[in-house]
């Protein structure tokens, strides 16, 4: 005898329906996704074209996305960065590069290099190749609606050696302990509005190296080839928006727009040299650093002992000397916190410590 309409089986719509629903969603996330990997696929194509308005040619081997469905990344193989306009040409071989991002934060990257870099400077001194190697690198990019975006670099245990390819003769070797880099755009500080545009052409920029080392020389006599700390914040104003056709032009150009960077903070321990400061440079007409430090200083007797002992200041006068340093640091009107207040003046390629000569700057142009 058949089943009556009130005994016949009825399908489980309060089981089935939240399952419908997560595959209907599931099957849009995927759909979103897979086109958003298209697209990034489309823009790394476009990259090699807007790079090369610069100069710059980009290649790899081949890239393979990855990372469904929670992340969204990119894997570039054999990738190389070449660039021959200028003074100095230049190459960089990188074997592995992988970038990620959330789906849901396009414009946010986070990138890691992996294996050696392979640098290679072709320019007057002829053609030099630098081979290194980091435990850790990786950077995050946020991408700018009206700037170049947010940049951060971070570098752990590096070294690296050159060789001069055209000679074979070995040029040295250099290592750092940690490298960091951070940069934004600089807001505006009369913006009433959280998402105002920042201000135009001006950037700022945290750097932090420690445990630097080198065995090609100092770069002044009296100094050993080793740095313990160098931080500093930095803000830079008339920042090209284009990366120059080389560092002659660049900041010969940057010079002549009134270009300027203003220190906030400074910090260098290097070897005598325990150093804080804030000040402004800038490049004089002969592309030389140009401008004062307000700075400074612990160690003083110790510093003072090295420029005796390496001929910069007399013996006899080192006395002198320091007492005059410490008459200039009272007049200064600086807190007594058992550091000598002096300033660091750089004027037509010499360095001043307070009234004494320590050095000489090359021009950069």
């Amino acid at each position: 005898m058949a089943k009556s309409a009130d005994t016949a089986p009825r399908f489980p719509w309060k089981i089935a329906a939240p399952f419908g629903a997560l595959a209907l969603i599931a099957g849009a996330y995927s759909i979103f996704w897979f086109t958003l990997a298209g697209n990034l696929e489309e823009e790394l194509l476009a990259y090699k074209g807007r790079v090369q308005e610069n100069g710059v040619k980009a290649d790899w081997r081949a890239h393979e996305m990855h990372g469904f469905p929670y992340r969204m990344g990119v894997t570039l193989k054999e990738a190389t960065l070449t660039r021959d306009r200028g003074k100095t040409a230049w190459s960089l071989a990188l074997p592995e590069i992988s970038a990620q991002m959330l789906p849901y934060r396009p414009g946010h990257f986070i990138v890691d290099v992996n294996g050696e870099q392979d640098l290679t400077l072709t320019g007057p001194d002829g053609k030099r190749r630098f081979i290194s190697k980091a435990e850790t690198l990786w950077g995050s990019y946020v991408a700018g609606k009206e700037s170049a975006g947010r940049l951060a670099i971070e570098i752990k245990d590096w070294a690296a050696s050159g060789l001069s390819e055209d000679s074979g003769t070995f040029i040295g070797s250099a290592s750092a302990g940690s490298l960091q880099l951070h940069t934004r755009p600089a807001p505006d500080p009369e913006a009433t509005e959280e998402d105002a545009p920042p201000l135009p052409r001006t950037y700022d920029l945290a750097l932090k190296a420690t445990d630097i080392a080198w065995d090609f020389g100092p770069v002044t006599g009296w100094l050993e080839p080793e740095i313990a700390l160098f931080e500093a914040q930095m803000r830079g104003y008339e920042v090209p928006g284009r990366l120059p056709a080389d560092l002659d032009t660049g900041a010969r150009a940057w010079a002549a727009s009134g270009g300027r960077i203003t220190i906030s903070d400074l910090q260098l321990l290097w070897g005598p040299i325990d150093m804080k400061g804030q000040g402004e440079l800038t490049l004089d007409a002969k592309g030389r650093p140009s401008g004062r430090i307000e700075a400074s200083f612990g160690k003083v007797e110790e510093l003072i002992a090295r420029l005796v002992e390496t001929g910069i200041v007399k013996k006899e006068s080192a006395p002198v000397i320091f007492a005059g340093a410490g008459i200039i640091s009272a007049l200064q009107g600086k807190p007594q916190d058992g550091r000598m207040h002096l300033p660091l003046a750089f004027h037509e390629g010499v360095v001043f410590l307070g009234p004494v000569s320590i050095g000489r700057l090359e021009p950069l142009y």
